[in-house]
């Protein structure tokens, strides 16, 4: 005789494996990571239909329930959006570190060509090193010493100046990364600007 109780040692439900991979990523998932649980672009459909799942950035990435995704849910999507390889950077990167007010703007730097993803302003760099890329309260992201660099190019000198400030005073600053990432950056825009910001501070 068959019980209601489901045998422990079945595996979940699609569902329950949906809502315990996306509670490790602050509430989203990956259009791949859904295909690896098994859900085709039908049984993707139908749970988006049904309001389970919410596409982000053309449907690369989808948040998962209902509450509203939070400041992380929403970096790491755009993240995961751009691929493999892909980190939070410029002034998403600034703010998650603190050093600037929260950003208007969802901004992500790739190593390979990425076509236009909606929502994201997606950078293309050929400077890459392991130390200038690292993870903060769980999340790909510039060094603060390449966060800086790549800041230098899109704000205005003062608002450069206030991110070093808040760095310094966070006590996170730290000067020798900083000589390092400009040593490497030849010629790359906003080096300069950046530069004259650490001079002068």
């Amino acid at each position: 005789m068959r019980s209601g109780k489901r045998n422990e040692s079945q595996p979940p439900g699609r569902g329950q494996s949906i809502a315990s991979v996306a509670g490790r990523q602050h509430g989203v998932i990956a259009r791949t990571q859904l295909a690896a649980l098994g859900l085709d672009r039908f049984a993707v459909r139908r749970r988006v239909a049904a309001g389970t799942l919410h596409p982000l950035h053309g449907g690369r990435v989808y948040a998962v329930g209902r509450d509203p995704l939070s400041r992380a849910g929403s970096y790491l999507a755009a993240v995961m959006a751009c691929g493999t390889g892909a980190v939070l950077s410029h002034r998403s990167a600034a703010d998650l570190w603190g050093i600037r007010p929260t950003a208007t703007r969802l901004e992500v730097t790739v190593a390979q060509v990425c076509r236009e993803i909606p929502g994201l302003e997606v950078h293309r760099t050929r400077m890459l090193a392991p130390h200038d890329f690292t993870k903060r309260d769980g999340l790909p992201v510039t060094s603060l010493a390449r966060t800086l660099l790549d800041l230098s190019g899109v704000v205005r000198a003062p608002d450069l100046a206030t991110a070093i400030d808040r760095a310094e005073r966070s006590r996170i600053f730290d000067l020798t990364a900083v000589v390092d990432v400009l040593d490497r950056a030849n010629g790359r825009r906003g080096a300069r600007a950046l530069r004259r910001a650490i001079a002068a501070y």
